[in-house]
């Protein structure tokens, strides 16, 4: 039960290239990946919005990966203070 409590961060990822991010991220072992559907309030685009929880211990191979890909993307990092759900431990 001590996965649970590995230190883990989400980023949320807005880039026109969502797709490329999604596909390189999915290559790093124990990070899970969610897309969302989002709608550019300014842009009054639809986007893809990315939501990434990994292990701390990645969090600066996943700024790269994204950085690589996008380095115009807008990417919030947000330290997970709990997290739970199924295949959590397996994942993460």
């Amino acid at each position: 039960m001590l996965e649970a409590f590995i230190a883990k961060r989400a980023f949320t990822i807005i880039s026109d290239k969502s797709e490329m991010i999604t596909q390189a991220l999915s290559t790093l072992n124990q990070t899970g990946i969610t897309l969302l559907d989002g709608y550019g309030y300014v842009s009054g685009q639809p986007k893809k919005i990315i939501y990434c929880v990994c292990q701390a211990k990645l969090q600066v191979k996943v700024m790269d990966k994204i950085a690589q890909i996008d380095p115009n993307a807008f990417v919030v990092l947000d330290e997970v203070r709990s997290a739970y759900g199924n295949n959590l431990i397996k994942l993460l």
